[in-house]
């Protein structure tokens, strides 16, 4: 499974966090998740940014932000984005650099419950309209930049978001409804991965959301 690197940074300070005794027995540099008390990963951002408000969570060449900050941000969108209509287990393109952006909006989908579809930023327009459509990609997070990189059909508000500019004030402004919660659990999928498996064409792989904490807790 590939491991997602957006949210490796601000896990890494989640795992600083955890107790001798949440190791279960593995070794030092290996902490592997208990299926009993195991969580989503957005979930153990949360928990960090109630402990840490403060502190800062992320930084890149154009913006700092604190846990509050990253909370904030990334709830208003995962708002935003149920009023696009995600779900449980539906699937969201995250089509951003990767900077704060992507982090946010990767926080956002799991926190409407959708599942990640990432697009890298060097796939040609054809290849991003294949993917998006075989996926069944409904809603697709990016810049404004890349934005004429999508197909026509993901082009419009409906189907597309920017996360550059006022967006923050944009959606304070819009009146959105607080987050429903998707109710979201360890075997619903988190993220999609695409394999070339053995016909030479794309196939997605879907990863649940106890296979992503198992491959974050492992790592660090």
């Amino acid at each position: 499974e590939e491991v997602l690197p957006a949210i490796e940074s601000y896990l890494m300070a989640v795992l600083k966090q955890r107790p001798p005794s949440a190791k279960y027995g593995v070794p030092e540099s290996r902490h592997l998740a208990d299926p009993s008390t195991a969580k989503c990963v957005h979930m153990l951002f949360d928990e960090q940014a109630a402990r840490t408000p403060s502190a800062v969570a992320i930084m890149d060449a154009h913006r700092q932000l604190t846990y509050a900050d990253l909370k904030h941000e990334s709830d208003l969108l995962a708002r935003h984005l149920q009023s696009l209509g995600i779900t449980k287990g539906s699937i969201v393109g995250s089509y951003t650099p990767h900077r704060a952006e992507y982090i946010i909006a990767n926080l956002a989908i799991f926190k409407a419950g959708g599942a990640i579809f990432p697009l890298e930023t060097n796939y040609p327009a054809d290849l991003l309209a294949e993917l998006i459509e075989m996926a069944g990609i409904s809603v697709v997070l990016t810049i404004s930049s890349m934005k004429h990189n999508l197909p026509p059909s993901h082009q419009t508000d409906d189907h597309c978001f920017c996360l550059e500019g006022e967006w923050v004030q944009q959606l304070e402004e819009a009146g959105l409804a607080q987050i429903k919660d998707p109710q979201v659990g360890l075997a619903d999928r988190a993220y999609v991965t695409m394999t070339s498996g053995s016909t030479g064409r794309p196939k997605g792989v879907v990863n649940a959301h106890i296979g992503a904490t198992h491959n974050f807790l492992s790592r660090f």
